[in-house]
């Protein structure tokens, strides 16, 4: 885990849509199922 603050932003920045599009891909996928 980075500490630095433009670290964390730019993680936070590139992993927080990626683990929206996930839990959006999950659900649709456990509601088609």
């Amino acid at each position: 885990m980075f500490t630095t603050e433009p670290e964390t932003l730019l993680e936070k920045a590139y992993f927080q849509p990626f683990e929206k599009n996930q839990k959006s891909t999950f659900s649709a996928r456990s509601k088609t199922s």
